[in-house]
C-alpha cells in the first residue's frame, strides 16, 4: 500500500492511498487524530493510457486541500524522453472525502487539461494547472525541433466551480494564453486577500536539447483569478520548478526556489531574498520554538551515492548547533550510506522529526528528537510498532500543533503476513 498524501481538514485527517488491487486510490479518514480510520472509494479510473509529465514540470501531491475542499488526481505514469503527457482524471469532494465527483474540465479544441493545485476563494474552488496541446511529441524529432514543439505546448490554465456536481468553468486568463514559451501553474495560495499562483515559464530558458527547463515565476490576482499581474524579485535564472510548497512564516509567504528562499510581504508585489545562515542547507525545514529560536532538519547530498541527515538549532538566524543524525542499528550495504531527515515539529514541548536510513536496501523509519531545543539529537527506530520481524518505511505524516502530536502512516515491509498493510502512529511524547 502506498500513501500519496495526507491532509488535515476541519477536525479530520484524510489520506489518499493505493494498492495493487485498487490502483485508482482509496480514501482513508480519521476523525479522532489517527487512532481509528474509515475507508472510502474515489471514482478515479484505474488506468489511463498515455504519458506522464516531464520531470521538469512535475506536479505536487496527488491529494491537495483547498479550504474545505479535497482534490485528488490520477495521471498516467509513462514518461518518454520528450516529456509528453497523456491524460488525467480529477475528483473533488466537499464532505471530508465521503463522496466524490469527477471533474469535467473544459479546454480549447486540440488540448488536454491537467490540474496540479487548488485553492478556495469566496467559497469557490479554483483549480490550477495547464492545457497541453494534444499529440505525440516523440514524432517531432530531436534537438531543437523537439524543443520548439514542446515550448509552445503548455499554457497555464485555471478552472472555477461552486460545488462538485455543477461542474467547472475555465477562467479567462489572457496573461497566460498564447504567451511565448510554456507556462504552468503548480501552486495556488490564498494570501493577503489575494490569490498567488506559483509556477513555471520556459520563456527564460535556452534550448537544453529536447526537453523543457522552465524558470520559477509567480503571479497575483486581486479579483478571484479573473485577472493577473506578474510578481517581481524571483531569482533568475532558476530552472526546474518542482512544486515546492510555499509557507506563511511570520506573516510572509515564503518560497524555496531551489537555491534560495524568497518572501512576499503583505501588500507587496515583489519577492525579497531572505538571508540564510552560513553552513545552512538551502532546502532545510525548520520549526519556531517558544523561546524565539528555531530547530531545523535537512539532508545533504555528500556525493552521488551518499546522503547525510542533519538537524540543528538556530538563534537570531545563526546556526549555533549542527548534528549529523546517527542510526547505529542500520546495516547499510551501500558504499557511503543514505540517511534522510524530514520536516520537524513540536511533540509536546520537545522537537521531533521523522527520519530514515538505508538498512539492506530498505528505507527504515526512525524518530529523531531533541530534548534541548535542537542543540543535540538522538534517534530511535520505529520497528517496535511493526508486526514481529517487520520493518516500517515512511509514507506520509502530519504534525497537529494544537494537540502537540505527530501522526504518521508507515508501510509494513518485511512481514509476509502483514506485507502491504499500513501502520498508523500517533506520537505524543519523545520518551
Amino acid at each position: 500500500m502506498t500513501v500519496h498524501n495526507m491532509v488535515q481538514v476541519e477536525d479530520s485527517l484524510v489520506a489518499l492511498a493505493s494498492t495493487d488491487d485498487q490502483p485508482a486510490g482509496l480514501i482513508l479518514r480519521s476523525d479522532d487524530g489517527g487512532l481509528s480510520w474509515s475507508q472510502f472509494e474515489t471514482p478515479l479510473p484505474e488506468a489511463i493510457d498515455g504519458f506522464d509529465v516531464n520531470p521538469a514540470l512535475r506536479p505536487g501531491p496527488d491529494l491537495v486541500l483547498a479550504g474545505s475542499w479535497l482534490v485528488s488526481f490520477r495521471s498516467t505514469s509513462v514518461v518518454d524522453e520528450f516529456g509528453s503527457v497523456g491524460q488525467q482524471a480529477v475528483a473533488v469532494s466537499d464532505d471530508l472525502g465521503t463522496t466524490w465527483q469527477l471533474a469535467d474540465l473544459p479546454a480549447p479544441a486540440g488540448t488536454e487539461p491537467f490540474v496540479w493545485t487548488a485553492a478556495e476563494v469566496d467559497d469557490r474552488l479554483i483549480l490550477g494547472g495547464v492545457v497541453r496541446a494534444s499529440g505525440d511529441f516523440a514524432q517531432a524529432g530531436y534537438e531543437e525541433e523537439a524543443f520548439n514543439a514542446l515550448i509552445e505546448a503548455y499554457d497555464a490554465a485555471l478552472w472555477v466551480g461552486s460545488d462538485p456536481v455543477s461542474g467547472f468553468d475555465r477562467l479567462a486568463a489572457p496573461q497566460f494564453d498564447g504567451l511565448p514559451g510554456a507556462q504552468l501553474i503548480g501552486e495556488l495560495i490564498a494570501f493577503d486577500g489575494r490569490l498567488i499562483a506559483i509556477g513555471a515559464d520556459s520563456a527564460f530558458a535556452a534550448p537544453p536539447c529536447c526537453y523543457l527547463n522552465p524558470s520559477t515565476v509567480a503571479w497575483d490576482s486581486r479579483d478571484g483569478g479573473a485577472s493577473w499581474s506578474p510578481t517581481a524579485g524571483l531569482p533568475q535564472p532558476n530552472p526546474g520548478y518542482q512544486g515546492e510548497a510555499a509557507m506563511v512564516i511570520d506573516g510572509k509567504l515564503v518560497l524555496r526556489t531551489g537555491t534560495e528562499r524568497v518572501a512576499l510581504a503583505p501588500g507587496s508585489s515583489s519577492w525579497t531574498i531572505q538571508p540564510q545562515p552560513e553552513e545552512y542547507w538551502p532546502d532545510a525545514d525548520q520549526i519556531a520554538l517558544p523561546d524565539g529560536s528555531a530547530a531545523s532538519t535537512w539532508s545533504e547530498d555528500a556525493a552521488c551515492d551518499c546522503s547525510v541527515a542533519y538537524a540543528g538549532r538556530l538563534e537570531d538566524n545563526v546556526l549555533v548547533a549542527r548534528t549529523a543524525l546517527r542510526f547505529d542499528d542500520c546495516q547499510d550495504e551501500s558504499v557511503r550510506g543514505w540517511t534522510k531527515a524530514y520536516a520537524p515539529g513540536l511533540i509536546g514541548d520537545r522537537v521531533g522529526a521523522l527520519a530514515s536510513c538505508d538498512d539492506h536496501g530498505v528505507d527504515v523509519a526512525s524518530l529523531a528528537y531533541s530534548l534541548d531545543g535542537g542543540t543535540s539529537w538522538e534517534t530511535t527506530r520505529l520497528n517496535r510498532f511493526a508486526p514481529e520481524g517487520s520493518d516500517l518505511t515512511i509514507e506520509s505524516f502530519l504534525f497537529l500543533p494544537e494537540d502537540g502530536v505527530l501522526v504518521a502512516l508507515l508501510s509494513v515491509l518485511s512481514s509476509s503476513s502483514e506485507k502491504g498493510s499500513l501502520v498508523s502512529l500517533r506520537i505524543s511524547s519523545t520518551a
